[in-house]
């Protein structure tokens, strides 16, 4: 999650274990993440930081690194 959104650096924050879906929208794919902590260096405030696996099951080609998204507080 992105640092501005997150509110705080660290696990203190109230976003901490809330969960989110997320849509790829180049492909539709979704997937239900848990937040564990902030991103610093998230580009925006829509901007999640994601673990390979939850990566993979968006886009399972990690070197397209980055792509759109629409995702939604659970």
């Amino acid at each position: 999650m992105d640092q501005v959104r997150f509110g705080t650096s660290g696990p203190a924050s109230t976003l901490c274990g809330r969960q989110v879906q997320i849509t790829n929208l180049n492909n539709g794919w979704t997937a239900t993440v848990t937040i564990a902590d902030d991103c610093p260096t998230c580009q925006n405030s829509n901007s999640i930081d994601l673990s390979v696996g939850a990566f993979q099951a968006l886009q399972p080609d990690l070197s397209v690194g980055e792509f759109p998204i629409s995702w939604s507080y659970l």
